[in-house]
Formats: C-alpha cells, structure tokens, sequence
C-alpha cells in the first residue's frame, strides 16, 4: 500500500532488496497499490527484478475526477513490454465523482488498459467492500461487462478470472 507514503521511491530501498528476492524464491506476487505518481517506482523495481511478478492494483487509480489521463497514459504505457507486470482493473468507479459512473467515462482508460497489457496480462477486481463509497458491486460488475464486450470470449475468460488464477496460482 504505497499511495500513502510521501517518499513515492521508499520502496526502492536497497535494504528491501532481500525481501523481493524472497518473494521470488518462494514464487509469490507483489501488489501494488499505487497511483500514478508512483509509476516510475514501480517500473524500476520491476527492472530491478524482473523475476518478480507484480500487479499493479486498480490501474494505479487515474483522478478519473478531474479528467486527467495522459499522464496517467503515458507513464503507465512503459510497461507494455515487462512481462512480469500485470494489472487489476478495479477501484476505478472510486476514482471518479458520483455523475461520472456510466461506462462513457471509463472506456478510454480501459481501452488504453487493455493495450498496455493485451487480456493475457489484466484481471478483473471487484474492490468490495470499498466500490460502495461511490458505486456498488452489482454495478461496478454491470460496468465491467460494458466495458470487455468488445473482447474475444477467450480474452474475457482471461479477463475474469484466467489471468487471475495463473498470476496468483489458484489452480496449484
């Protein structure tokens, strides 16, 4: 939970190093709950160790609020070729206000999701119980499937829970 600590490169700290080569040795995953500031961060550390899966959690919250995307576009467009990175795509009706709800004003920051990281590398996230402080869960659900519908039955599977059981090895 990154997107509260001031110092956006905290997590780069050589002394956590160990810790991430844990991670790897046991195959497990790091989530990544960020926003955009903290991007950068992230990239390096998925440089640093590129045998470490990551997620990063709620598409690194885009301020849906104030309309803002290229930023968020951009720094979130370095990592289409890291293949260690994956992302959640959930949270996003929290980042947006009350009027801003309908799929209009998500589908361009899913579609530049979904060409960053292609079906194989995003998974669904219901954010529940927080998706309650400005939407709910059925309708968050509702949104989400206006907003694959576009996709392949095989990258809606992956969408919904393909890459999810692979990332975090449900099926083992």
């Amino acid at each position: 939970m990154l997107q509260d600590i001031e110092d956006v490169e905290w997590i780069l700290n050589p002394a956590f190093n160990p810790t991430f080569e844990c991670l790897v040795n046991l195959d497990l995953s790091f989530d990544a709950l960020v926003k955009t500031e903290h991007l950068k961060t992230i990239y390096t550390l998925a440089n640093r160790h590129p045998k470490l899966k990551i997620v990063i959690d709620h598409c690194a919250k885009p301020n849906i609020t104030e309309n803002e995307f290229q930023l968020w576009a951009d720094e979130l467009a370095v990592f289409k070729p890291l293949t260690n990175v994956y992302i959640k795509v959930s949270g996003l009706t929290t980042e947006a206000n009350a009027d801003q709800q309908s799929s209009a004003h998500f589908q361009h920051y899913f579609d530049h999701v979904y060409q960053t990281f292609g079906a194989s590398r995003m998974m669904w996230g219901s954010d529940w119980p927080v998706v309650n402080l400005k939407s709910n869960y059925s309708d968050w659900l509702t949104l989400s499937q206006t907003l694959v519908s576009d996709l392949s039955e095989q990258e809606k599977e992956r969408f919904w829970c393909g890459t999810a059981n692979e990332f975090y090895q449900l099926n083992r």
